[in-house]
């Protein structure tokens, strides 16, 4: 994916404005939505208001194109954040899949001249966070198939599964080979207990 230099300063330049903002937060969390997808309004608000209650900077992107979404990746892991900044929170809520040797992607915003661009999980975006020196929180609201409909505990017949860099976390709303459970009204059935749950206290500190 090419991005311009000016795109990423721009990028980086509206994240600073956002921790500006709280400058005493725990971290910053991004919260990237595609919004053809049953229920993702439902799961960015769920995720905003979650991640605000837990003291962070919250930057939301609503329907980006894979140059965006890498732009502000590239950005997210750029940004020279406070020192008491140590989370980073990476949540997209969209379509998903796998490719031929198992390996998770997520698909942005299919616009004219991006059609049919992915980005990968583990060389896309994980990656891109390595040498942060802060805790990274990964969370995928995406199917993880290759067009089955099939739901319920994933297969275990594909080998390539992602591996977190030391002290980070990834986590998905199903499991590989599998599409992940949601609707217009209620938004993703994963997303709605991630966010149960992380309110619960000593979730985050």
């Amino acid at each position: 994916v090419i991005m311009t230099e000016e795109e990423l300063k721009t990028k980086q330049q509206q994240i600073e404005i956002h921790y500006r903002k709280k400058p005493d937060a725990k971290g910053i969390a991004f919260i990237i939505g595609i919004y053809g997808a049953d229920g993702t309004d439902e799961d960015v608000r769920n995720m905003f208001s979650t991640f605000e209650e837990l003291n962070f900077a919250v930057f939301t992107e609503k329907d980006p194109t894979c140059t965006q979404l890498a732009c502000l990746v590239k950005a997210a892991a750029t940004v020279r954040y406070p020192l008491n900044y140590k989370f980073i929170t990476f949540y997209f809520a969209g379509h998903g899949g796998i490719n031929d040797s198992g390996s998770p992607y997520v698909i942005p915003m299919q616009l004219k001249g991006e059609d049919g661009k992915v980005l990968r999980v583990e060389e896309d975006i994980v990656s891109t966070f390595d040498g942060t020196q802060r805790t990274c929180l990964f969370f995928f609201d995406c199917c993880l198939s290759s067009g089955t409909s099939l739901r319920g505990p994933g297969p275990h017949n594909l080998p390539k599964k992602v591996k977190a860099p030391p002290g980070c976390l990834i986590a998905y709303a199903t499991n590989i080979g599998y599409k992940s459970m949601g609707d217009k009204i209620r938004g993703g059935v994963w997303t709605h207990y991630l966010c149960k749950h992380l309110r619960e206290p000593l979730s985050i500190t």
